[in-house]
């Protein structure tokens, strides 16, 4: 079993040979976005120029390890995984640097297998005591080579981090909620998905969703889907809240009110604004350049489903929401080829139709992660 491995980076503001390198951030040790899983371990490519000393403490920084390969299969994943990377070499945790001069990895796994390059290990300058596998002259064999790596012979190189697999326990739900929906439930707080304002086990999730609670979704959804953090309005508009959820949703163009100065924070949610909202996120996730402004100006491109039979109660402004939603099976129809967008009758609204509920917007929030992410 292959140890973590932990300490503490302190410098990581790295100028290359040839062009400034964007500066690496380390994190709390946790297991990074992007990170592939092979043979139960967890592997992820930086192509970041550090010195091995660096790329050592860049990568337990982070919960893990400068990479180490024990086998062809492992040998073999690793140039899989550096496929079409245009690092010239990448760092492994083997060294040298030790009184007995013999070559280990930095796990204390059994050093048995090697691939090395013929000629190779050859300290050719008296200190290269760190490890390398070469991605083009040498075929992804491995070199020994000094801790400031190949610099301005052949530029910059990259390095591999490795997390042994830990098995998360599985979360457990305690909101009220419906059990059909209690395994998709788990992975949606998994995800992070669960706003402040949910977050607290009495709160009944197959109760009806509020505009302000459904923001508090959707700008995590967001978050995800763009692997970046919202910034909320700094100069709020509203004069009926004052949410954070509620001015992220607003700044991101996501939710932006019923008027110019309302947002309707305790307002019953409805299924074609849900659609709707959740639409501005893939927009804004994967279309540069959209805002709310120019929303027109990004047509969406799917096949368009057959019109429901309620297709006339769908309000114009969020009909290629809802057919988009129900095109990628995020949010579905309600039986009898009906939609349900939004009540149109006193009847209607007196009996909740068309509401979603809190449940229901973190399941289509989870299935929009997992549909279009």
């Amino acid at each position: 079993m292959k140890r973590v491995l932990s300490s503490i980076l302190t410098v990581l503001v790295i100028i290359g040979v040839f062009t400034v390198i964007e500066p690496l951030t380390p994190r709390a040790a946790e297991l990074p976005e992007g990170a592939v899983i092979f043979n139960e371990h967890y592997y992820k490519i930086y192509d970041t120029h550090l010195t091995w000393l660096e790329a050592k403490d860049y990568c337990e920084s982070l919960g893990g390890y400068l990479v180490t390969i024990t086998s062809q299969e492992e040998q073999d994943f690793i140039i899989e995984l550096i496929g079409s990377n245009g690092r010239f070499y990448y760092w492994l945790g083997g060294t040298n640097d030790n009184p007995d001069n013999e070559w280990q990895w930095i796990t204390g796994e059994e050093w048995s297998y090697t691939n090395w390059q013929p000629s190779e290990p050859n300290n050719l300058t008296g200190n290269e005591h760190y490890l390398d596998i070469d991605r083009y002259t040498r075929e992804y064999q491995w070199n020994d080579v000094d801790n400031s790596g190949w610099g301005s012979t052949w530029g910059p190189g990259g390095f591999i981090c490795e997390w042994d697999y830990i098995e998360q326990p599985r979360v457990t739900v305690e909101n009220p909620h419906n059990s059909w929906a209690e395994e998709e439930l788990e992975r949606a707080f998994e995800l992070g998905l669960v706003p402040d304002s949910l977050n607290d086990p009495a709160i009944d999730l197959r109760q009806p969703i509020t505009r302000v609670e459904f923001a508090g979704i959707a700008v995590r959804t967001y978050e995800i889907l763009a692997n970046t953090t919202a910034l909320p309005e700094l100069n709020n508009p509203f004069t009926d809240t004052q949410s954070v959820d509620a001015l992220k949703a607003y700044n991101a163009g996501i939710m932006v009110g019923i008027s110019a100065t309302e947002f309707a924070p305790d307002t019953i949610l409805n299924r074609e604004t849900a659609a709707t909202a959740l639409t501005r996120v893939f927009k804004r996730s994967t279309m540069t350049g959209w805002t709310y402004a120019t929303d027109a100006d990004f047509p969406l491109n799917f096949t368009r489903p057959a019109p429901f039979a309620d297709d006339a109660n769908i309000s114009g402004w969020a009909r290629d929401s809802v057919y988009f939603m129900f095109a990628n099976d995020i949010i579905r129809g309600t039986g009898n080829n009906m939609f349900a967008p939004r009540a149109t009758t006193t009847a209607q609204q007196a009996e909740g139709y068309a509401n979603a509920t809190r449940e229901a917007a973190l399941l289509i929030a989870l299935r929009m992660i997992e549909n279009l992410g």
